[in-house]
This record gives C-alpha cells, structure tokens and sequence, in this order.
C-alpha cells in the first residue's frame, strides 16, 4: 500500500491524474523508458511502429500503429489509430475543458473544434493502422507534447464530459481498477498489455489523507509501502528530526545502502521555483538590479521550502534537471550570497521593492529570507501575502503594482522549450511581462530545430537568459523524497514522472 497526504483531482487523463499514475496506467504514441536520466528523458516509440514520416513542410504527420496493445478490462478492445484520434479529439471537446488542450492548438481545425463550432476536428484522421495529422504550422515538439499525459489512448464510450468519476480503462502496464475520491485508489495489473514496460507487481493500492509523519511510521513498520515526504501544498511535512533519523538510517550514505537495501530516496522532479520581477516597472526594470539579486539570494535557505510545501535543490537556472537541453552551469553562487558581486551591479542607491507572495507558511519564510538579503544591497522589500489562488490571480492580472512575485513552473511537456519560450517569450504566461526582441528571436529559431541542435540551443539560451536578462530569479529546482518500506525493490527515480510505480518489485526475502 502506498500512502499519500493529498488525493488526485481527477482519474482521469485528460483533466490531469496523478503524473505517476499516468505514467503506469497510460499508453502512448511516444513514452519515455523506465530508466532515470538522461535515457529517461528521451522519447522512444511506444503505440507508434517507429519514428512518423513527415512533410517536407513540416506541416503533416504519419504515424503506423504497432499491433498488440489492447485496453484493460472491462473493454480489452485492441489500441488503434482511431483510439488517438478519440483522444485527440476529446483533449480538445470544449466541454472536457483539458488541462492540456492548448498542447493540441495547433491542430488543423482545432479553434473551430475547440469553440464548438464543428463536430469534428478536421486535422486528425485515422485508417487502415495510420494516425494522420495535420498542423497549421511545424511543430518540431509534436512528439513531446503527446507524450503528455492527458493523450493517453482512451477506448471507445469513453465520456466525453467532465462530470465522469468512472475508471477509464487504459493500455499501459496498469489499469484503475476502482476509484473512491479523496480516499483510495487501487491499480491493477494489465493483462492486455503489449509493450515491454516492468509490471512488477500484481496490484498497487493507494491510501489518501493520511498525515506524513503517520505514513513514515506506517511503512517503517512494515504496514505500508511507501510515503513521499514533501506532500505539497497546504499538507504538513515532516518535521527535520524525522527525516534526519530516516536520513542516517535508510539513506544513501547509511548502512542499508550499502547493504543494498536503501529505503530513503530524493530525486529531481521537472519543476523549478523563483522570483520573477516586474521588468515594466519600477527597481527592477533595471537588468543590473535583477541581477544583483541573482547574486544577493540565499539559494540553499529558500530552497529549504520553496514556498508550496516542496523541498528543493539550489538552482540558478531556468531548465531544471531531467528536461533535456538542461546542462548545469555556474552563473550564481549556489551555496550563499555573493554580496561583492551584487552590490558592484546594486551601486549605492536605496530602493523600495513591493513583494507579492502566498500566505503558506514556506512562502510567508522564504519572503522574511529574501527581505533580509535584499537588505544587504539598499533594497527595502515590502511583503504582501495572499490566499493561494488570489494570489495567482492577483499576479496574473493586468495591474502588475508588484515588482517581484513567487514563482513556479512545473513541466506541461518535456521539452526545453516548454521551461524557455513558455516563460519568458512572447504571449508567455509569466506575469514579469519580460520583452526582449532580440532573445524572443533567437527563442523562436531554437523552437524550430530539431535533435541535439535544439538541446545545444536551449543550453545556451538557458545560460544566457538567467546571466544577462535576469527576468526572474530562480533558486531551486524541485526535489522529491520517497520513504519504501524494506519488501519493496526496483526502484527507478523517474526523471519526469518520480517513483516508478511500474517499476517496483517485492524484494527477494534472500537479499
């Protein structure tokens, strides 16, 4: 059994499951390996018989369907083109209102589709084994962004509606079995399944609402199978004496790792926080202010909660780990201010900066840290807290009376550019409203490459943007702590989708 403070919203794929979940339950066209990084991040053919074959223009996508996929129970119909094409065509229903619909904009017809204003979504056909689609521009990420999660096949009578609580059977290793919201889910091995990912265990049962610390109590005694330590927002962590104790006895550098039976594990997850600025106004319309403050943060004191109930690791860039074209850098001092540095580029001048921020108590912390270190370099940092979803409101708005905000992002798909052109280029949602032309040009040239010259792109834009532009300053890249009681093995630290649950085995009794 596996213990979680917070349920999923939704089971199904298209209104945003649990990542984990969809990535053990899900089938694709492309899916990433049950490996960790970096052969994790790359993208292989799963549905799909090979790479598609695309036009000349870039415009028009053919993909051949493998055979022997077929979905769970109670449909066991095999996978086909047309079961994409439903997905496809139900990710964009304006009355499933899918988290990542505009993924899918780009689609001929998708507007009209989208709005209601057709029944049909003209860029998607299927026949004869063949998926066709057809875009209104190149999308070279086309394969990264229906790897995401909500264009998992679906089977036929899938709603089409947002009210349905029922499992949608599915194609992956896994199925949902049974669902009670806000208190159990129950996975199931597929006996369809035709592709060669890990089904290690026959079931996999989930408990919901129960406090963390109540859950590492549970797994170390054997009664429970895994907890992950940070739960997120509003839910209590676990106190730093509990995970110390857990550290030195179940850790990495404990005497059960080197036993080969480590129970504690962190890893990367494809998310990264930060303080965006305000570039229209005020102090920090000023790039040598912004990056004063690049240099004045104490990255590994906010990274401690990075404001939503998350540990992190320091980071200065905007590309976390596990994203391919991430390459770590050196730009800004990782393990403290460099007051030197910042206020050579801060000068004497005083200023006064207004913070908007949430009222959690990581967010309420780590605004107390950054008014301390601003304060270091003649910047005086007013704190204003709100409610979580006010507080999104509120910085997304039109006003902009703030100069800087909390900020965080967390993958859509698994592409750089998802972390570079989707914060900070133009029509991004980033509320700094950051413009920069010449950047916005060079985002848009590396969004038309393909292969490893488009990873070699972003690393270099990357770098750039956070040493020169400074449109934010980012000062951890989520991490995630998972607590496995002593039967459970095969552990992979999934770089976009964390524990595995595929993955996972009962430990041989004889280890």
């Amino acid at each position: 059994m596996l213990l979680a403070a917070g349920a999923p919203t939704s089971i199904d794929p298209a209104l945003g499951t649990a990542p984990d979940v969809a990535f053990a339950t899900c089938a694709f066209l492309y899916n990433y390996p049950d490996r960790p990084f970096p052969e994790g991040s790359r993208l292989r053919p799963e549905v799909a018989a090979g790479e598609p074959h695309v036009s000349e223009d870039g415009r028009t996508y053919r993909f051949r369907i493998r055979p022997g996929f077929r979905f769970s129970p109670p449909s066991n119909e095999p996978v086909t083109a047309a079961a994409f094409k439903r997905t496809l065509e139900r990710v964009l229903n304006p009355k499933i209102n899918a988290y990542d619909r505009q993924a899918a904009r780009d689609i001929s017809g998708a507007d009209d589709y989208l709005a209601g204003r057709t029944k049909r979504l003209s860029g998607v056909s299927a026949r004869d084994g063949t998926l066709v689609i057809r875009l209104t521009k190149p999308m070279p990420d086309l394969l990264a962004r229906l790897a995401s999660p909500a264009f998992c096949a679906v089977p036929r009578g899938t709603p089409r509606n947002a009210e349905a609580v029922d499992p949608v059977p599915s194609a992956g290793p896994y199925y949902v079995d049974s669902y009670t919201p806000e208190r159990s889910l129950v996975l199931r091995r597929n006996p369809n399944y035709g592709g060669d990912r890990p089904q290690g265990l026959e079931e996999i049962r989930f408990e919901y609402g129960v406090p963390v610390e109540r859950g590492v109590k549970e797994v170390e005694a054997g009664r429970a199978d895994s907890v992950a330590l940070q739960p997120g927002e509003g839910a209590a962590q676990v106190s730093a004496k509990v995970e110390q104790r857990l550290e030195a006895r179940y850790g990495p550098g404990s005497e059960a790792a080197q036993a080969g039976r480590q129970q504690l594990f962190t890893q990367d997850t494809p998310a990264m926080d930060s303080y965006v600025f305000n570039t229209h106004r005020g102090p920090f319309a000023d790039p040598r202010l912004r990056r004063a403050v690049n240099y004045a943060i104490d990255r590994p004191a906010l990274a401690v909660d990075t404001g939503f109930g998350f540990r992190g690791k320091p980071t200065d860039q905007y590309i976390p780990p596990g994203i391919p074209g991430f390459e770590d850098e050196a730009i800004y001092p990782l393990d403290g201010p460099d007051l030197a540095a910042a206020r050579r580029l801060a000068g004497d001048e005083r200023h006064h900066a207004l913070l908007y921020t949430c009222e959690l108590p990581g967010c309420t912390q780590d605004a107390q840290i950054l008014r301390s270190n601003l304060e270091a370099i003649g910047i005086d940092l007013e704190v204003r807290e709100f409610p979580v979803e006010e507080f999104f409101r509120t910085i997304l708005g039109t006003g902009r009376q703030w100069d800087l905000a909390s900020w965080g992002w967390a993958v859509d798909y698994v592409d750089p550019s998802d972390f570079i052109n989707n914060q900070f280029g133009p029509g991004a949602e980033h509320p700094g409203g950051f413009r920069d032309p010449g950047l916005w040009r060079r985002m848009a040239a590396a969004s038309r490459l393909t292969g490893e010259a488009r990873l070699r792109a972003y690393a270099r834009l990357d770098r750039e943007l956070a040493e020169r532009a400074a449109p934010a300053a980012a000062f951890a890249s989520t991490t995630q702590t998972y607590f496995l009681s002593a039967s459970i093995g095969c552990q992979v630290p999934h770089p976009i989708y964390g524990l595995d649950l595929a993955a996972l085995c009962v430990r041989d009794e004889a280890q």
